[in-house]
């Protein structure tokens, strides 16, 4: 069975910037459609193609581009053998954009389609299917939901009963284990307390998690995931493993993983993102959207202001709200970074993050500008245009409950900084779970 990304479509990824390397799929789409009669054999080579242009869309932060042209690959593939891989594929690539977007009910309907694709099939969920739904829940605040995903991930990881097939998706298909690692990490992070924690570091650390992510590095062209997918993937579980070390006030280990979390998220660390100095020869060297970056520097600007390192902090920040398209704020109160905030939308239908991610930001420049004596009015315009980005409950009151107060940064300790979780894949902060974040075992406990 060929994978979803054939040779022949990443190829095309390839092109110098992401518009062209659309007008090169969209080109030849319209080239097979042309050249297609009704008495042609039936090809998956459309679906392909359009996956991959879900992918180009993806990486640009063209959400809606991104999303119709993945259900268009659900509806293109064929009856052959490589239908069932794409169509998964193009509705995993549909759960991530309509997730970043905030079009949560779009990303509920596409996580059910690949469920019953599955069921129809004959099968039961698979892994990247629970960890979709993991992620959909946790992103629209199930904590049940998604400690019971979360708990039914790190059982297959921890206690796999089937050796043989685990052995298989790490020679074949890494990212599966990765994805599932990195989506049952962030929940248990999200859940808090060290019982999140602890359970959070044996998923990361577990031995199929950490032998995949190192085959990841060397999976070639044509695996299944495509170079933006594995990228976001491969950044996600570094970046899981950077906010458990900022939990644990572990500075350096936080800043390893946020910097292997960037590398990865903006193509730059080979081999899909799995480390080394940039693109390999089996990765394609596929232009990201700046808004790539906004998450993972979000993440390592954490980690220099709890450092009380402003400056480098400062930097960081101010180029992760660049990369995620928000304007410096200027003078004025609250009404004037609306305007501010609405230019920024205006200038990308919709943002290239989600706006929880748009408001973190700024707030978390805010708290830092705080720290530092006669900036206290910048201060409070980066909290008015991380009220006016309408994220994590879309008021300065809402945010201060969630991320900590503006003088959150004083002593080096951001209050809430252990419940909101910043995912990189879906470039959105996902809410605190608390204890329903653990799961349960079989015999109804929480998970050890």
């Amino acid at each position: 069975m060929r994978p979803p990304f054939s040779t022949f479509s990443l190829h095309l990824l390839q092109a110098p910037t992401p518009d062209a390397a659309a007008d090169a799929l969209t080109s030849t789409l319209h080239g097979l459609a042309a050249s297609t009669s009704s008495s042609s054999p039936v090809s998956s080579t459309p679906a392909r193609l359009l996956l991959a242009l879900a992918e180009v869309e993806a990486g640009r932060g063209a959400w809606r581009a991104a999303a119709d042209a993945a259900w268009r690959a659900v509806e293109a593939a064929s009856g052959d053998d490589d239908a069932i891989a794409v169509r998964k594929a193009a509705l995993d690539a549909r759960v991530r954009a309509c997730l970043t977007a905030g079009w949560d009910e779009d990303a509920l309907k596409a996580c059910a389609a690949e469920a019953g694709l599955e069921e129809a099939a004959g099968g039961g969920p698979s892994l990247p299917t629970v960890a979709l739904s993991a992620l959909h829940a946790h992103a629209t605040g199930l904590a049940p939901a998604a400690g019971s995903l979360a708990a039914a991930l790190r059982g297959v990881l921890l206690y796999d009963e089937q050796p043989d097939q685990m052995e298989y998706l790490i020679a074949h298909d890494p990212m599966v284990i990765v994805w599932a690692a990195a989506r049952a990490g962030g929940v248990f992070a999200a859940a808090g307390g060290e019982a999140g924690r602890a359970a959070a570091r044996s998923v990361l650390g577990c031995g199929p998690a950490t032998a995949a992510a190192s085959a990841a590095a060397a999976a070639p062209l044509t695996a299944p995931s495509g170079p933006v997918a594995r990228g976001e993937v491969t950044a996600s579980l570094a970046a899981c493993a950077a906010q458990l070390a900022l939990a644990e006030r572990d500075w350096a280990a936080a800043e390893d993983a946020a910097s292997a979390a960037l590398a990865a998220a903006t193509g730059e660390g080979g081999g899909g993102g799995g480390g080394g100095a940039g693109p390999s020869a089996t990765t394609p060297a596929l232009p990201r959207h700046p808004a790539s970056a906004a998450a993972p520097l979000l993440i390592l600007g954490d980690v220099f202001a709890r450092r009380a390192q402003v400056t480098v902090a400062e930097g960081l920040l101010r180029r992760a709200a660049l990369d995620a398209g928000l304007a410096e704020p200027s003078g004025g109160g609250g009404g004037q970074q609306q305007r501010v905030w609405a230019a920024s939308v205006s200038a990308s239908h919709p943002p290239p993050v989600h706006p929880s991610l748009a408001s973190t930001i700024a707030w978390r420049m805010a708290q830092l500008l705080s720290l530092t004596p006669n900036r206290g009015t910048e201060a409070r315009r980066w909290a008015g245009l991380a009220a006016a980005a309408g994220g994590l409950g879309g008021d300065e009151d809402a945010l201060a409950t969630a991320l900590g107060p503006l003088d959150g940064l004083k002593g080096g300790v951001v209050a809430g900084m252990a419940g909101p979780f910043v995912d990189v894949s879906i470039r959105r902060v996902l809410p605190h779970l608390g204890e329903a974040g653990l799961g349960a075992d079989e015999d109804g406990g929480e998970s050890e």
